[in-house]
């Protein structure tokens, strides 16, 4: 599929995306010569950035895997704690890592469910969605 060619399935979506699309061509149409090539220029460095970055990211983990592919087996995930490295494995770890997971379920949802059943309450209804400018002031004297 080439650039441009998406369609969507909905007339909805398809109203969407052309007002998306205006907007940003008006935003941008606005924008001075200057500032785009720049913006271009950088947003050019910066996926070159990541670029690099996720190919050293891939050859640090092929290089790994070349070296320890042999030591990868169920041993590594079923023994425990060693004091010689060659035995020692994940299994307390894992087991920790799942405790965690527990626990930070066990607080989390019900902290989540609250604070929505509190917002869809009537007592929520001083929570009006208006920016509150904590700058000491400052804006009110403009």
């Amino acid at each position: 599929m080439a650039r441009g060619d998406y369609s969507p399935s909905t007339a909805r979506a398809t109203i969407g995306i052309a007002g998306a699309r205006g907007v940003t061509r008006e935003m941008l149409s606005d924008q001075p010569r200057g500032d785009v090539i720049r913006n271009t220029v950088f947003a050019a460095i910066l996926l070159l950035a990541v670029s690099l970055a996720l190919v050293g990211l891939g050859l640090l983990i092929a290089d790994n895997l070349i070296d320890g592919w042999s030591r990868l087996n169920l041993d590594l995930i079923t023994q425990g704690t060693s004091s010689l490295p060659a035995n020692a494995g994940l299994r307390s770890a894992l087991i920790g890592t799942l405790w965690i997971m527990a626990f930070v379920v066990l607080f989390i949802v019900p902290i989540g469910i609250g604070a929505a059943v509190f917002l869809a309450s009537d007592a929520a209804s001083f929570v009006t969605g208006h920016v509150l400018y904590v700058d000491g002031g400052v804006t009110a004297r403009l």
